[in-house]
């Protein structure tokens, strides 16, 4: 199959971003939690299968936040949902009701959407029933050279999500990467595995520096060919 061809039947796959962007953070939690919520620090991830399959959420953490005990929920949201806000508040009163715990909920959203506007209000004529306050965090109004000027090596499969992506920003994290990873090319592989399937989805990158972009990461065809989640996607 000619590699563009390949590369649309991959994008095609139902729910790939969403699979990818929870594997990413489950591989590397305690260093991007804090990244996503400055002052959390990552204690423990918390199994999602005790939750009822119709209200599975997508990654929930035990954290310390400000010197207590927290719980914080992720929320990977790829497209708009007009149920979204209800939905949330579920998830949260679910996760308070099993923890006892405060409960941060985050939705991110890597691509442009419309996101979804806390709070959630629910009111009886004047008289405010509940309140829910959530967080949003849409990617795309990130800056990706603050990320690599840091060395944030965990945010960097999210770059091309982000603003001010050019190739040579994109080259000066693969080289970290391949760095980092240098004994280990399965989980290199991975790394750009994910900057790839994000890139193919943004339309933040102007086309010509995705075009270029693209081939730096052909150069890697060999560590793509090795991985076991693109070999799982071949087999679905």
């Amino acid at each position: 199959m000619p590699q563009d061809q390949e590369e649309h039947s991959l994008n095609q796959l139902p729910q790939v971003y969403d699979s990818s962007l929870k594997e990413w953070i489950f591989q590397q939690a305690p260093a991007i939690l804090p990244l996503l919520l400055p002052g959390a620090s990552y204690e423990q991830t918390l199994t999602v299968e005790q939750i009822r399959p119709t209200v599975r959420m997508d990654k929930v953490f035990r954290m310390m936040y400000h010197k207590e005990e927290h719980i914080l929920h992720l929320e990977f949201e790829t497209g708009y949902d007009r149920q979204l806000r209800s939905r949330l508040l579920v998830y949260n009163a679910g996760l308070y009701r099993d923890h006892h715990l405060p409960v941060i909920t985050i939705v991110i959203y890597p691509f442009r959407v419309t996101t979804a506007v806390p709070p959630l209000c629910i009111k009886s004529g004047e008289d405010e029933i509940l309140t829910f306050q959530f967080k949003t965090l849409p990617l795309f109004e990130l800056d990706a050279e603050d990320f690599v000027r840091q060395h944030h090596t965990a945010m960097y499969p999210l770059l091309p999500t982000m603003n001010n992506v050019h190739t040579e920003l994109i080259a000066q994290a693969m080289q970290e990467l391949a760095e980092l990873y240098c004994d280990d090319e399965v989980t290199l592989a991975q790394q750009f595995i994910w900057m790839r399937l994000l890139l193919e989805r943004t339309d933040i990158v102007p086309d010509l520096e995705k075009e270029q972009i693209k081939e730096r990461l052909d150069m890697f065809d060999e560590l793509w060919e090795k991985s076991p989640t693109i070999q799982k996607m071949r087999e679905q």
